[in-house]
């Protein structure tokens, strides 16, 4: 039991960081892999709009378009996520509707609110079952002006059931990681003793999450690329399909015109493609390209990804369909995805060093007079208390506009929520002196974390704008009491020669807590409901009460009004002055 309670504190913070690793990196993941899957549907749907818009330019209805179930399928064929394709009118009445037998009473019925739809999609409110609907909605055009649309329905789960898939093996990995570390912790106390655990402690933490960051790395980005090149192969299949369904009547290429046209709207729907091309053996038939790659202006002229489709002309011509990606536009989408992982890894890293700076120099500092130790054990104290309000800043302005437009309130009143949060920040901070003569630090710390916790918890769970601005301005209180807090403690266990360093924990823990929290919270944010992250928020507050409690060491007894003391009305006089 000893060595468990030893090594229990390193343990803990070690699953806290590669869950948050693995959280955050599955919900990026899964964003971004989604948004790609969903613009190469929107691609697909792209060639069929294309169609049926040449067809209503002739100025016949479109209930007359024929072929459109047999197109349907192709399309179909080359995403399986795609559940129906449907023809809608201007007021989103099915005239066409081709459908997977399982889904085509429900969707083939469906009215789909297309008229004010532009090219995009959105996730349809209602969830039935295993499926999770996204409508992809194209506008068809006729000379005149937009006269129905193409619409795709997809079903989420699919995409994200490949997601799931991919990061099953980074689940395994972090399990084993976390066990890994466990094990070495107690095998380095058992053998070695508290000391060389210590030593080691750092190293295997960082070697631990560099690993677990190597493995998520190539996942993610494995994923990123799979989605950005199978856009362009997706087109090429499409079109191979399109193709092999007039070649398989037995007429011959040659036969027919525009091709040419054909492939170039093609490249027109995905301009990142920089070649399209029919081939029969090393002869070119037809070919579009890119004019800029064609001059060698554009990046990845001589780095290219080829997909190459066997379509059957005749038993005497093997003839190919040959699509060119230059390599550049994978590396670009896979920096797109970069970007918020850095900062994802940032945040985590901070969090974590952070925290083990706290185990590593806080051990014995609750019963000794180790100023080190108590000020590496404050700094986690005051940063938790920061970071809580810090992951609904960057969702707070959007909550607000959405608050007042819901319950028709002028729209300048979307600023009061942040003065009231300032007014609280500047209520708490008036008594400061006299409220540190009279009440136990640790205490009020806990006060601080408690109002920071009930504010976030107020906002999320009660979506009304008196609730926001009441729960703003408790967490201004909450913010305004952890910075008397904060300093009070810190001035307390370094003495007066030393305030350099009690300043240091302050700007550390809010720094740290400010940055790591708005990063956190804006990539949590993306794939979570806002007020999901407030009430997270509220949790982590109550992990610093907890935090606070049991594990920020108590300061001895300070003295109690004083003669000296600075009485309320003084102190808030003095301010004045």
């Amino acid at each position: 039991m000893t060595a468990l309670r030893r090594v229990l504190p390193g343990i803990l913070l070690t699953a806290i960081s590669l869950l948050l690793f693995a959280y955050v990196g599955y919900g990026e993941a899964t964003r971004v892999y989604v948004q790609i899957r969903l613009e190469r549907i929107q691609q697909l749907g792209a060639t069929l709009q294309t169609t049926v818009s040449q067809f209503a330019n002739s100025g016949l209805p479109l209930d007359q378009f024929g072929g459109f179930d047999r197109r349907s399928q192709q399309v179909r064929t080359v995403d399986s996520a795609i559940l129906a394709a449907l023809v809608t009118d201007v007021d989103g009445r099915p005239i066409f509707c081709e459908a997977d037998t399982a889904v085509r009473e429900r969707l083939c019925r469906q009215a789909v609110d297309s008229g004010s739809q532009q090219a995009g999609w959105t996730a349809t409110p209602q969830h039935r079952g295993p499926e999770t609907d996204v409508a992809v909605s194209l506008p068809i055009k006729d000379k005149f002006g937009v006269v129905g649309h193409v619409v795709l329905h997809v079903d989420q789960t699919r995409i994200e059931r490949i997601v799931d898939d991919a990061f099953h093996p980074v689940f395994v990995i972090t399990g084993g990681l976390f066990a890994l570390f466990t094990v070495a912790q107690l095998v380095l106390w058992g053998w070695r003793g508290e000391a060389a655990r210590q030593r080691w402690l750092t190293p295997v933490f960082l070697a631990v999450l560099a690993i677990n960051l190597a493995v998520l790395t190539t996942v993610m980005f494995d994923l990123y690329r799979k989605g950005t090149e199978g856009q362009a192969e997706a087109l090429a299949r499409s079109m191979a399909a399109r193709i092999s369904a007039a070649t398989e009547l037995g007429i011959p290429l040659s036969s027919f015109s525009g091709i040419n046209a054909t492939l170039e709207e093609y490249r027109r729907i995905n301009p990142n493609i920089a070649a399209i091309s029919l081939l029969d053996q090393s002869k070119v038939l037809y070919s579009v390209e890119d004019q800029r790659v064609a001059l060698g202006l554009a990046d990845g002229v001589f780095e290219r990804l080829t997909f190459d489709l066997p379509i059957q002309d005749s038993p005497d011509h093997n003839v190919v369909l040959s699509v060119e990606l230059p390599v550049s536009v994978v590396l670009a989408a896979m920096a797109n995805g970069a970007r918020n992982f850095l900062a994802l890894f940032f945040g985590c890293a901070v969090f974590a060093l952070m925290f083990l700076r706290a185990v590593r120099e806080g051990q014995g500092a609750a019963g000794s007079g180790d100023t080190a130790g108590r000020l590496a054990l404050l700094r986690p104290a005051y940063f938790l208390g920061i970071f809580a309000d810090a992951l609904s800043l960057s969702m707070l302005p959007e909550i607000a506009k959405e608050t007042v437009h819901a319950e028709g309130l002028p729209t300048e009143w979307v600023s009061l929520p942040f003065t009231l949060f300032f007014v609280g920040l500047t209520a708490a901070l008036l008594p400061a002196s006299y409220v540190t003569g009279r009440i136990e630090v640790r205490r009020l710390f806990l006060i601080g974390a408690a109002a920071v916790g009930g504010g976030l918890f107020l906002v999320s769970l009660v979506p009304e704008f008196w609730a926001l601005c009441v729960g703003r301005a408790i967490g201004g209180i909450g913010q305004g009491t952890l910075l008397v807090a904060v300093q009070a403690y810190a001035f307390d266990v370094v003495g007066s020669g030393e305030r350099t360093r009690a300043a240091a924990v302050q700007v550390m823990g809010y720094n740290g807590g400010l940055i790591v929290g708005t990063g956190l919270g804006g990539l949590l944010a993306v794939f979570n409901p806002d007020r999901d992250v407030l009430f997270v928020g509220g949790l982590v507050a109550v992990a610093a009460c907890l935090y606070i409690l049991f594990v920020l060491p108590a300061l001895p007894h300070r003295q109690q009004a004083s003669e000296s003391s600075v009485s309320l009305i003084g102190a808030v006089g003095r301010l004045a002055r």
